[in-house]
């Protein structure tokens, strides 16, 4: 049987569940809560922190900081690939097993197409990609 998940990518906060049961469970992040700041920050060349440890860095490290909603004004960080494969390896930890594949959400401003190389990059299959308004009208 294959260990999925869904991940929700919004342009502020992000999620992680599991379908489990008949029913929708969150996955926490590693600090414990089921929202995680859509922000990444670059503390080194090889360090790059996600989240709420991202979020504090907000103050001290300003130039090396970005929100998704960065991404959308400026496009041109790598936002998403971190948060994602951060929210996978946060999943992973807490379901104590690999994850063979994700559904993905995502925002309405986004081309699904920018979400198609990311298989190569995060070593996961993506079932299916399907942004927030379609999500909603499920």
């Amino acid at each position: 049987m294959k260990n999925s998940i869904g991940i929700v990518i919004g342009t502020g906060k992000s999620s992680i569940s599991e379908y489990k049961d008949n029913k929708v469970n969150m996955i926490p992040n590693n600090e414990g809560y089921i929202m995680t700041p859509s922000v990444i920050s670059y503390i080194q060349d090889d360090m790059v922190v996600v989240g709420s440890q991202a979020k504090r860095q907000l103050l001290i490290r300003p130039d090396s900081t970005y929100s998704l909603l960065d991404y959308y004004i400026h496009n041109g960080y790598n936002i998403k690939d971190v948060l994602i494969q951060k929210l996978i390896e946060d999943a992973k930890s807490y379901l104590d097993k690999d994850i063979d594949e994700i559904v993905l959400s995502v925002p309405c401003l986004d081309s699904i197409d920018e979400y198609k190389d990311l298989e190569d990059k995060l070593n996961v299959k993506i079932h299916k990609i399907i942004n927030h308004l379609d999500a909603l009208a499920l």
